[in-house]
């Protein structure tokens, strides 16, 4: 299938073992051109709808005000109108 059609990934708990080591290692997203952090949250625009990618697994608190992910979100959030998530 994935010769097919283009997908993008998002982290899991299940990716947990080894601090997200095969994670890391297999899949490459655009976390640091996004402005997100590598694999584990990120952003991308295909045609005219940008797509937000976010993790519930990298941070104790990943939704906390004033996190990496957190501040991420709100800069992604403030460039465009139309978003999917």
């Amino acid at each position: 299938m994935a010769a097919y059609y283009p997908y993008m990934i998002s982290l899991g708990n299940h990716e947990s073992s080894y601090n997200y080591t095969a994670f890391k290692a297999r899949h490459e997203m655009p976390g640091q051109g996004s402005g997100g952090q590598g694999n584990q949250f990120y952003s991308f625009d295909h045609g005219l709808v940008h797509f937000v990618s976010m993790s519930s697994e990298n941070d104790a608190a990943p939704y906390a005000v004033g996190s990496p992910q957190y501040n991420f979100l709100r800069a992604v959030c403030t460039k465009f109108i139309w978003q999917l998530f």
